[in-house]
């Protein structure tokens, strides 16, 4: 209708109506695409808001998830320095059980768990930056750095992590299973760390011969670099774990939500 009207006055050369006529079209159209946009961005923050929800409760999981490996490889990091330097002393102070212990069995350096299922999902898709809020895409920005940068740094760790339970066994003495003890000891790891750490001890006889690591020159070199790189393995994923409770904190703000305990 509106196109035969245009065509009469077109034909009728009534240029003022063309005019008019010109005006409803564009208004009409331009009005169709802010609802179209206003409906679009509404569908966009509804998505936003449930994909907050959903960061939320994964980075309370993962938070989880990390807590006993953080405390565990940083108890780990204090057995090995002390026994570091014990060691390098000709007259030190004999090793601790737990000492030895670690010294034996040359501690894990891989990565506690850092990955987020939703976080994974968006850089796939290409939709990280759906979240409308600069202090929580800048959170989530910092903890992806710091993740990457500790997963870097594991990979040059490991090229250079020597094997001191595998190149110097003889100063060894292994009696027991150390399986049984990581197993029997893992139910108090959350709730009474040191507990856990006696009853692993207590199933395994683990025995050093102090004497020819102080006089061996090439294990106390090794020890030395052991130590190191576990340090930096240890804060490396002791930042990851700050940075995921700062992400924590933000997720918090932007839902409003205050735990127990917190003001």
């Amino acid at each position: 209708m509106l196109l035969r009207r245009v065509t009469k006055h077109v034909t009728d050369q009534n240029w003022f109506a063309v005019v008019i006529d010109f005006l409803i079209v564009v208004v009409g159209v331009f009005i169709g695409i802010q609802v179209a946009n206003w409906n679009s961005e509404q569908e966009e923050r509804a998505l936003e808001a449930i994909y907050t929800e959903r960061l939320h409760k994964e980075v309370i999981d993962l938070e989880s998830i990390r807590k006993a490996t953080i405390v565990t490889r940083r108890d780990i990091l204090e057995y090995l320095k002390g026994a570091s330097k014990k060691l390098m002393s000709p007259i030190g102070d004999p090793l601790t059980e737990g000492q030895c212990f670690f010294l034996a069995i040359n501690p894990s350096s891989t990565n506690p768990t850092d990955d987020l299922p939703l976080v994974m999902e968006l850089l796939s898709s290409g939709r990280l930056t759906i979240f409308n809020n600069e202090e929580l895409e800048s959170a989530l920005g910092k903890f992806l750095i710091t993740r990457t940068r500790a997963r870097d740094s594991r990979i040059g760790i490991m090229d250079k992590l020597p094997r001191l339970d595998q190149d110097f066994s003889e100063l060894f003495f292994i009696q027991g299973s150390i399986l049984e003890g990581v197993i029997n000891s893992q139910k108090y790891i959350h709730t009474d760390k040191q507990k856990a750490w006696d009853i692993l001890f207590s199933k395994v006889s683990i025995k050093c011969d102090e004497i020819a690591m102080r006089t061996n020159q090439l294990f106390l070199n090794q020890l030395s670099i052991f130590e190191f790189q576990y340090y930096f393995h240890v804060r490396d994923n002791e930042n990851v774990s700050s940075s995921l409770a700062k992400l924590h904190e933000e997720l918090d703000r932007t839902l409003n939500i205050k735990h127990s305990g917190m003001q």
